[in-house]
């Protein structure tokens, strides 16, 4: 049995370079009130998770810097008493 080949398209496994301008216009539009962020992102051709990464860049907010906050720790906090 064949396989069918993918369509040309943004899912066709090729990777498109996004300029800066088009970034912030896609994100600011995904801003506007009442915009669904996953119609958006197929009407753009954008991954979703590409979508939150540039918003994070955009407003200043360092990848991960939850994930670090909850798993830092501060030295001599691991329940060992120094003498």
């Amino acid at each position: 049995m064949k396989r069918k080949q993918p369509d040309a398209g943004p899912t066709s496994g090729k990777r498109k370079r996004w300029s800066a301008a088009e970034e912030l216009r896609i994100v600011l539009a995904g801003m506007e009130p009442g915009v669904e962020i996953s119609d958006l992102c197929r009407r753009e051709g954008v991954n979703p998770t590409m979508y939150y990464q540039w918003k994070r860049q955009l407003l200043g907010q360092p990848s991960g810097s939850l994930r670090r906050r909850r798993t830092s720790h501060q030295p001599g906090s691991n329940g060992c008493v120094r003498s």
